[in-house]
């Protein structure tokens, strides 16, 4: 039953109990299930922990991401050897109990997605100050299109940000449809429009378009959400267009690493020297046009690493070496990087 459903049933039938929080219910419960059972509760005590230790086990396998046989071929062959060194083969019989087949952890895994879902949605409707939703559409490496919408609202007191929703658009992007397929979820979920206060998107035409882009749409039932641009595509633009010294010096990043990790001897030897220096890392980075703020990252790898490459390259007595050595180089790497990996705290 839908928790909205079974707290209409408190407030309408239990009016003297509707103020009771969650502490004076959970022993009424067990009593209940007590008594069905047997007098002692053992029978019921012994279910409700197979049960709890499936689940459990299925949301280790979730969080993990592993394939859902991995519990039944791995995780409970190893408890089984665990269980029969420390505590003694009688222990190993009541795992047999346990189920944590391939079915069983999917049929787990959904139920808790569900639970999950509906705990979202339930916090969404009560949340006192509305909520704000963040979307993108954008489509992956198998020309999947995927829309992710992100929720934030208060609860107990706490501003909290969730995922609401995470489909796939079998066909054309347009606004419209982008805006159907939400505008179907908050129907079948009950969700309320008008308690919309704000809207962030990107910045496709799709988007923001003032006759068809979803942001129309969403103005046309939300007339009092605020659309917001996301900021990050604005860090994105300006990293497109360095100026010359800064794009003198990624340049020189760029060939720095190509010197390192192209050859298989220089990426072992670099490694041996930084293990000898007790440095955090191993190898350097490279970085992808597409996610630009790998940019910023393997500039600040390298910077970090500047001593270690400077005896690297002392010792194959190249040019770099220059670089490394020269304050106003070793400076000018230091702005790149914090231009390049901007704080969006």
């Amino acid at each position: 039953m839908k928790p909205s459903l079974l707290k209409r049933h408190l407030e309408t039938n239990h009016t003297d109990k509707k103020d009771r929080d969650q502490s004076y219910f959970q022993p009424l419960g067990e009593n209940v299930k007590r008594q069905r059972m047997d007098k002692t509760g053992q029978i019921y005590q012994k279910g409700a922990g197979i049960v709890k230790a499936s689940y459990e086990v299925a949301l280790l396998v979730a969080e993990n991401m592993k394939a859902h046989t991995i519990a039944e071929s791995l995780i409970m062959p190893a408890a089984k050897i665990l269980v029969r060194h420390v505590i003694g083969e009688e222990a190993v019989a009541k795992l047999e109990s346990v189920s944590v087949s391939n079915n069983t952890v999917q049929r787990r895994i959904e139920e808790m997605s569900v639970d999950i879902a509906d705990q979202v949605v339930e916090g969404v409707k009560s949340s006192k100050y509305g909520f704000a939703i963040q979307l993108d559409e954008s489509t992956d490496i198998t020309n999947c299109s995927q829309l992710l919408v992100y929720v934030r609202f208060t609860q107990s007191n706490a501003a909290k940000t969730e995922l609401l929703l995470s489909q796939d658009l079998s066909s054309i992007t347009t606004g419209k449809d982008i805006f159907k397929v939400l505008d179907n979820f908050f129907k079948q979920n009950e969700l309320d429009w008008g308690k919309l206060v704000g809207c962030t998107t990107d910045g496709a035409p799709s988007m923001l378009g003032r006759k068809s882009g979803f942001q129309a749409h969403v103005k046309a039932v939300a007339p009092n959400a605020t659309a917001v641009h996301c900021f990050i595509h604005r860090f994105a633009i300006c990293a497109k267009v360095l100026p010359p010294k800064l794009l003198s010096c990624l340049n020189r990043v760029i060939r720095i690493v190509n010197f390192v990790k192209t050859s298989a001897l220089n990426t072992r030897l670099f490694k041996l020297h930084c293990e000898d220096f007790g440095s955090d890392h191993i190898c350097l980075l490279y970085h992808t046009e597409v996610r630009w703020l790998s940019r910023g990252i393997t500039t600040r790898r390298l910077f970090e690493l500047r001593d270690v490459l400077l005896v690297f390259f002392k010792e194959k007595e190249h040019d770099f070496q220059k670089d490394l050595e020269d304050e106003e180089s070793t400076s000018r790497l230091a702005t790149c990087q914090t231009f390049l990996e901007p704080s969006t705290t």
